[in-house]
Order: structure tokens, then C-alpha cells, then sequence
């Protein structure tokens, strides 16, 4: 089968017949079973439009003030709190989730419902007092082996998942690719099968974007090291507009986007700006996906803390934040789908949180807010 457009790699399709008759009634064939191909052969992944998504999908993620820890799990696991990082495992169809305290990964399915944990170590007298400093981000590489980054330290661990079990560092490898940064260094990373190496971010001060290959027996890699304070860079991060950035995705983890126009090109989600980007590796922006909140939510897009983005093989987009419901206790997962609807303008515009009142003589010599502006729209569209 061929001319298939959704994102997507070959697919087997199973045919079974049963009792087969002529045109006189005759039974020409008892029971046969064929078996074909859906062969990757796409053509339109090979210039993904963020432009076409909408939001299909918003779930509350698992975390322990409203969800029961599985059995036998230690009290120190927090499941989803504080979201930070999402990542696609291609061989479970589901999502891996951490946390920035360094307490769990958690895997969900792709409606946010709980199926298992690994805990994280403590370690006593560490900061945290956990054994992996502050991780932000997670990726997964095969053969059920991922890669986490603590942002602190600027180390990037790769380890195997085995639910119901907790990760020690003399179960994992390490590498470090910089010198400590407080809470402003290796903010997310992507699995890169272009190079065989991976897409690694510096949150700020500056923003980083760069790739490098690691050799985990020898301990090093090839872009970063323990002295290293700021990689080599892609390209010029200031092309991406954006104040921060949060987590990578590259297209490079799609078997259909193998050969296309895009198959280097990467998402890169910025929290503090709550946007999307599709962007070259050369810095040169294609499409971009604004994440909006809607009526009725307590806080804005930015407060509520988009860390962690990933893409399934069918083209859906996932993005986790911290606090999606409103705080803490509601870490949320939002899943965007591409949609071939034609873009409309927007219905309404309403003011969220207004500040009804100000105190006399209050200064407005600097800007003063007053409310949250949100925009009713079909989401489609930059």
C-alpha cells in the first residue's frame, strides 16, 4: 500500500478470508491469511506545519496528593510533580515523565493515566537530598534505555527503566558537560539518530543549543566536559526569539521524516514565552506554536511552567508543565494534533485575574497588570 500521508513508519496489515464462493455457489477456498505492507513512503511530514495544530487533548498527570503510590513504592516518590520533561518510548506506545525534584520517572499513557514508577535515590546531605541534583530532562534512546540532564551539575545520565525499582548512580553512567550553573544550565536534551548523539540545552544566561556525541564507557563527550562553561553552539541562539528555553525534540526520532526537507530540524519550547518553534539547525524558524491557556484558568501560560515536549510516531505533539491545573498539585499533560480544518478568526477576546482596584496615587511609571487577555480561537494559525 502506498501514497499513506500520516506520520508514521511501515505498518503490517493482516488480511484473513473465509470461505470462499463462486458464482455458483461452490466453495473455492477454505481459510488463507495475507500479509502486507503500509510502507512508509509519506510525503507530507516533510514539512511539519505547527501552524495546523491544535490543542486535542489536556489531562491531569499522576502525583501524590491525588494519586496512590503502586505498592511497595518508597513515600519519597512524587510521581509527576513538578513535570519537567516528557519523553516518547517508541517501543511501549507510551510516556516517560520526571520531575525537577529528582524523586521519580514515571511512565503514563498518552491520556496521562498512571502505569507504573522508578524511584530515584536519596542521598543524604546532597542538595535535594536526592542522588540525581535537580534533572530537567529525559530522553529516550531504545532498547529501554534513556538518557536524563541534571541542570545544576550539567551531567547527562543514561540508565535503563525498571518499574518498582530505584536508580542508584552506581547503576547509571554519567558524563558532564559543564561547569555547575545554578538553575540556569543542561535544561533538556533530545536523542539525535542523524548523528547518533544528542540535542542538548542551556535554559539562559546564555541560551544554549548545541549537539555532541558521548562515548559513556570513556565518560566524555565531544562537545562539553567538566572545565567546559558554554558549548559550540548550532547557530546564533538569538534567531529563536525567545527569552529561555526549556526542552528539545528532533525530528530526527521519526522514521518518516527520514530524507525529507525537516529530518534535521528539531521543536524547541520555550517556557517563559509559552511558544513552540520548528527550527533548522542553522537557526532558521519554519512554523511556531503558541500555548495559550483558557477561560476560567487561574494563572498564565508562562506560570504554568511548559517544561517538557516529545513527539509520537503518529505526529502528535506532548507538552507536560508543572503547574497546568493552577499549582503544584496539578502538573498537567497537553497534546496538540495536526488538523486539516481551515483557520478561522477568533470569536472572543476576555480578561482572566482582573485586578479590579488599585490604591490612590499608585505609580504607573512602570507597567502595572491588570489581567490576563485571553483569546478565543480555534488554535490555528501563529
Amino acid at each position: 500500500v502506498h501514497g499513506d500521508t500520516e506520520i508514521e513508519e511501515n505498518e503490517t496489515v493482516i488480511v484473513t478470508l473465509s470461505n470462499i464462493v463462486n458464482t455458483t455457489g461452490a466453495t473455492i477456498l477454505g481459510t488463507a491469511v495475507g500479509t502486507g505492507t503500509i510502507v512508509n513512503d509519506e510525503s507530507a511530514p516533510g514539512s511539519l506545519n505547527l501552524g495546523s495544530y491544535v490543542r486535542t487533548g489536556r489531562f491531569n498527570l499522576p502525583e501524590p496528593t491525588r494519586t496512590a503510590l503502586p505498592a511497595g513504592t518508597p513515600v519519597h516518590n512524587l510521581l509527576c510533580q513538578e513535570a519537567s520533561a516528557v519523553t516518547y518510548n517508541w517501543d511501549t506506545d507510551t510516556l516517560f515523565i520526571t520531575g525537577d525534584g529528582g524523586r521519580s520517572i514515571t511512565q503514563v499513557s498518552k491520556t496521562g493515566q498512571l502505569i507504573d514508577t522508578m524511584s530515584l535515590a536519596l542521598k543524604a546531605g546532597a542538595p535535594q537530598g536526592v542522588e540525581f541534583y535537580d534533572p530537567e530532562g529525559l530522553t529516550y534512546v531504545g532498547n529501554g534505555q534513556f538518557v536524563l540532564s541534571e541542570e545544576r551539575d550539567r551531567q547527562i545520565v543514561k540508565f535503563t527503566y525498571a518499574a518498582g525499582t530505584t536508580l542508584t548512580r552506581a547503576n547509571a553512567q554519567t558524563v558532564d558537560l559543564g561547569t555547575f550553573d545554578d538553575n540556569t544550565g543542561t535544561e533538556g536534551l533530545s536523542w539525535d539518530p542523524l548523528t547518533g548523539g544528542f540535542i542538548v540545552l542551556k535554559e539562559k544566561s546564555p541560551i544554549g543549543v548545541f549537539q555532541t556525541m558521548v562515548d559513556w564507557a570513556a565518560g566524555t563527550a565531544t562537545n562539553g566536559s567538566p572545565t567546559t562553561v558554554n558549548s559550540t553552539n548550532l547557530f546564533d541562539t538569538t534567531l529563536l526569539g525567545m527569552t529561555d528555553v526549556a526542552d528539545v525534540f528532533t525530528f530526527s526520532n521519526l522514521p518518516a521524516m527520514s530524507g525529507t526537507a525537516q529530518e534535521g530540524n528539531m521543536l524547541v519550547l520555550g517556557q517563559e514565552d509559552a511558544r513552540i518553534v520548528n527550527v533548522s539547525r542553522t537557526g532558521v524558524i519554519s512554523s511556531s506554536l503558541n500555548i495559550t491557556a483558557d477561560p476560567g484558568d487561574t494563572i498564565s501560560s508562562p506560570n504554568m511552567q511548559h517544561e517538557g515536549i516529545t513527539m509520537d510516531r503518529a505526529g502528535n505533539i506532548y507538552v507536560v508543565n508543572e503547574n497546568g491545573g493552577g499549582d503544584i498539585n496539578y502538573p498537567q499533560l497537553w497534546v496538540y494534533s495536526s488538523s486539516s480544518a481551515q483557520n478561522t478568526a477568533p470569536t472572543a477576546v476576555a480578561v482572566n485575574n482582573a485586578v479590579t482596584s488599585l490604591e490612590e496615587n499608585s505609580s504607573t511609571a512602570s507597567p502595572v497588570k491588570l489581567g490576563d487577555i485571553v483569546v478565543s480561537d480555534d488554535g490555528l494559525g501563529t
